[in-house]
């Protein structure tokens, strides 16, 4: 009697052995296996993901972020994955005029970037720079535009300097070396010009008269006031007519 050859049966072949990812077939048996990223359940049919940022970050200097069957790095605002895919290295914003976006100056740090104004430009807060007021000015060491000393001016706005600022008419002063503007008392000058009464104002003057004279046009010389006396006169069977006289 022939001894039956015995003939091994794929297990795989049916409902593939039951396995959620690969069957592997055996002599006299079968087993399942998983793909990359996954790992067998404990029913040793079912794949599970493995989350591979558990096992030291996956190498990540920065994130990691699972996903099924893998994971991959990621970086921080203001940063790039290197070309090894694991390392973060910082991004130059200013060299990059895409992402440069500073009206004036940039100053590039480790994950990200700072924008500052010029002398004479203040910032709105943002990567924006608007010039200082007029009568106003932005040295180097100034974070903010500072006024012009009292009685002073400037030629415009986005000046740099105290020494942008002017004593304004009527004043005199050195704003660079610190002397202020202070009025000038224009009646000490041959009484500005008037003929009789010079009055000193803030940053002026003006001529007034005594009494009895008034101001001529010119605004500087005095006349002596006219006296106009008018009287009618009327003769009989004559009509009235009036005289005019002027009295100094």
């Amino acid at each position: 009697m022939k001894d039956r050859e015995s003939k091994n049966i794929d297990e795989c072949s049916f409902g593939n052995f039951g396995c959620s990812h690969r069957c592997v077939n055996t002599e006299g048996g079968a087993h399942c296996s998983c793909y990359k990223g996954y790992r067998l359940h404990n029913n040793r049919k079912q794949c599970e993901d493995i989350n591979e940022c558990f096992s030291r970050n996956f190498d990540c200097s920065h994130e990691c972020v699972n996903t099924l069957g893998g994971a991959y790095c990621a970086c921080r605002k203001g940063y790039k994955l290197h070309k090894d895919l694991k390392q973060c290295v910082d991004v130059d914003e200013c060299s990059d005029d895409k992402l440069n976006r500073c009206d004036h100056d940039c100053l590039n740090f480790e994950g990200g970037y700072n924008c500052s104004c010029r002398p004479g430009y203040v910032s709105l807060g943002d990567f924006r720079c608007e010039p200082c007021r007029t009568n106003s000015y932005k040295s180097v060491n100034n974070l903010a535009c500072v006024d012009c000393p009292a009685h002073s001016y400037t030629n415009g706005g986005g000046k740099t300097s105290i020494e942008d600022c002017f004593c304004n008419s009527g004043f005199s002063g050195n704003l660079a070396d610190n002397v202020p503007c202070q009025d000038i008392n224009e009646c000490a000058t041959e009484n500005f010009g008037c003929s009789d009464i010079c009055s000193n104002t803030l940053g002026s003057a003006h001529c007034a008269c005594p009494p009895g004279f008034e101001l001529q046009e010119d605004h500087k010389t005095c006349k002596e006031q006219v006296a106009n006396i008018s009287f009618g006169i009327q003769f009989r069977n004559s009509s009235p007519f009036f005289l005019s006289l002027a009295i100094s």
